[in-house]
Protein backbone atom coordinates (compact mmCIF):
# COMPACT_ATOMS: atom_id res chain seq x y z
CA UNK A 1 0.00 0.00 0.00
CA UNK A 2 0.82 3.58 -0.54
CA UNK A 3 0.39 7.31 0.68
CA UNK A 4 1.55 8.96 -2.76
CA UNK A 5 1.18 7.59 -6.25
CA UNK A 6 1.92 8.84 -9.77
CA UNK A 7 -0.67 10.17 -12.10
CA UNK A 8 0.11 8.57 -15.43
CA UNK A 9 2.80 9.40 -17.63
CA UNK A 10 2.95 13.36 -17.47
CA UNK A 11 5.67 15.74 -17.60
CA UNK A 12 5.92 17.99 -15.32
CA UNK A 13 5.45 14.06 -13.04
CA UNK A 14 2.02 14.44 -11.22
CA UNK A 15 1.28 12.60 -7.95
CA UNK A 16 -1.90 12.75 -5.93
CA UNK A 17 -2.32 11.99 -1.76
CA UNK A 18 -6.04 11.24 0.09
CA UNK A 19 -5.94 14.14 2.18
CA UNK A 20 -7.88 13.25 5.46
CA UNK A 21 -8.93 16.56 6.73
CA UNK A 22 -10.86 17.22 3.36
CA UNK A 23 -11.54 13.56 2.79
CA UNK A 24 -10.42 13.95 -1.15
CA UNK A 25 -7.37 13.79 -3.00
CA UNK A 26 -4.86 16.75 -3.46
CA UNK A 27 -2.41 16.82 -6.25
CA UNK A 28 1.20 18.41 -6.72
CA UNK A 29 3.78 18.13 -9.80
CA UNK A 30 7.55 17.37 -9.57
CA UNK A 31 8.56 21.13 -9.13
CA UNK A 32 7.72 20.44 -5.06
CA UNK A 33 10.60 19.19 -3.18
CA UNK A 34 9.61 15.12 -2.92
CA UNK A 35 11.66 12.53 -1.33
CA UNK A 36 10.04 9.55 -3.59
CA UNK A 37 9.10 7.79 -0.33
CA UNK A 38 6.21 6.87 -1.14
CA UNK A 39 5.58 5.15 2.11
CA UNK A 40 6.79 7.97 4.35
CA UNK A 41 6.84 10.94 1.88
CA UNK A 42 8.31 14.26 3.02
CA UNK A 43 7.05 16.95 0.58
CA UNK A 44 7.82 21.08 0.64
CA UNK A 45 6.80 23.79 0.33
CA UNK A 46 3.33 23.34 2.15
CA UNK A 47 0.18 22.63 0.03
CA UNK A 48 -2.24 25.38 0.55
CA UNK A 49 -5.76 24.62 -1.14
CA UNK A 50 -8.62 26.98 -1.62
CA UNK A 51 -12.23 26.48 -2.89
CA UNK A 52 -13.89 23.11 -3.10
CA UNK A 53 -12.27 20.89 -1.02
CA UNK A 54 -14.50 17.42 -1.37
CA UNK A 55 -17.63 16.53 0.52
CA UNK A 56 -18.73 16.89 4.33
CA UNK A 57 -21.64 14.63 5.17
CA UNK A 58 -22.35 14.62 1.37
CA UNK A 59 -22.59 18.50 0.89
CA UNK A 60 -20.04 19.83 -0.88
CA UNK A 61 -17.43 21.37 0.75
CA UNK A 62 -15.26 25.37 0.44
CA UNK A 63 -12.76 26.74 2.39
CA UNK A 64 -8.82 25.86 3.25
CA UNK A 65 -6.86 23.62 3.26
CA UNK A 66 -2.71 24.15 4.47
CA UNK A 67 -0.65 21.38 5.94
CA UNK A 68 2.84 20.35 6.15
CA UNK A 69 3.96 16.29 4.68
CA UNK A 70 7.09 15.38 6.81
CA UNK A 71 7.63 11.51 7.20
CA UNK A 72 3.82 10.09 6.23
CA UNK A 73 2.56 12.76 8.68
CA UNK A 74 0.45 15.55 7.59
CA UNK A 75 0.64 18.75 9.44
CA UNK A 76 -2.42 20.80 9.43
CA UNK A 77 -2.30 24.67 9.82
CA UNK A 78 -4.54 27.00 11.46
CA UNK A 79 -6.11 28.38 8.59
CA UNK A 80 -7.41 25.57 7.65
CA UNK A 81 -11.19 24.93 7.40
CA UNK A 82 -11.89 21.55 8.47
CA UNK A 83 -12.37 19.92 11.72
CA UNK A 84 -8.55 18.50 11.64
CA UNK A 85 -6.78 22.29 11.89
CA UNK A 86 -3.58 22.30 14.24
CA UNK A 87 -3.39 18.46 14.64
CA UNK A 88 -0.89 16.18 12.95
CA UNK A 89 -2.19 12.90 11.40
CA UNK A 90 -1.05 9.79 9.34
CA UNK A 91 -1.46 10.27 5.70
CA UNK A 92 -4.16 7.79 4.32
CA UNK A 93 -2.88 4.60 2.72
CA UNK A 94 -4.74 4.09 -0.94
CA UNK A 95 -6.48 1.04 -1.66
CA UNK A 96 -4.81 -1.40 -3.23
Amino acid sequence: MTKIKEIGNNQPRQFKFICPGCNCEHMFNDTWKFNYDFQKPTISPSFLQKGFLGFKNEEPFYGTCHSFITDGKIQFLGDCSHDLKNQTVELIEFPS
